[in-house]
């Protein structure tokens, strides 16, 4: 990781840092709603383990060398891709039958929202996907 990049890494992790004891704060303070206090600390926790990472690599050039093979690496690229894949397929079926089941519900705007859910996400994997096309 070049000198560069590290600042810039360094940078969104005191943000988020910053933002998530914000969001705790406020969420423990009950100024916003509580359950936003989880998010807050997630922020923390994820911040913190992006900030570990970065030490690791810094202190231990065999990790970094380990790690770097293992980013390249044409398996963890593939499995990568079809959990993607995957994931994103089973997001489309959960958030269309959660909207038909909101619809039957009465839940018309919860089941529009997850529609539209469903629409943005097919939208921008259209988009990618001639990008991509393209591209390749």
């Amino acid at each position: 990781m070049d000198n560069g990049n590290n600042i810039k890494s360094i940078t969104i992790i005191a943000v988020c840092i910053i933002l998530g004891i914000a969001i705790l704060i406020a969420g423990v303070m009950e100024y916003v709603d509580p359950t936003l206090s989880g998010f807050g600390g997630a922020f923390i926790g994820v911040a913190l383990a992006k900030l570990w990472k970065i030490w690791k690599i810094k202190s231990n050039p065999e990790y970094a060398k380990q790690l770097e093979i293992a980013n390249h690496d044409e398996r963890n690229l593939f499995v990568a891709q079809k959990a993607h894949s995957l994931s994103f397929a089973g997001m489309i079926a959960i958030l269309t039958v959660a909207g038909v089941i909101l619809l039957i519900l009465g839940h018309k705007d919860y089941g529009m929202l997850c529609f539209w859910g469903v629409s943005i996400q097919t939208l921008l994997y259209l988009c990618s996907y001639l990008y991509f096309q393209k591209k390749y």
